[in-house]
């Protein structure tokens, strides 16, 4: 079917999709885009967790104690529902 819709540009392209939904009993659902800016900024996992970096270490660290330094050098991970809408948006 790819290989088909390959063909087609344009208008001609939106008409071969209705053709492939009525007459083939398919349904196209358009692939959704991974979000550059978030892909920058987090990795995920081979388990699936989303690793991200603390805020807060761009400057002014003379000011702040050794255990809050130590603790913003230190990758965080995402959880819950938050974590399933970054995953859809990373992976596509």
């Amino acid at each position: 079917m790819v290989l088909l819709l390959t063909k087609f540009a344009g208008e001609h392209k939106i008409q071969a999709f209705k053709f492939f939904e009525i007459y083939l009993g398919m349904t196209v659902v358009p692939k959704q885009k991974t979000h550059q800016g978030l892909q920058k900024r987090v990795k995920v996992t081979a388990s699936g967790k989303i690793k991200h970096r603390r805020a807060g270490a761009g400057h002014l660290m003379s000011g702040k104690n050794a255990k809050r330094r130590r603790r913003i050098a230190a990758s965080a991970t995402v959880t819950g529902a938050m974590a399933q809408k970054m995953r859809i948006k990373v992976c596509g």
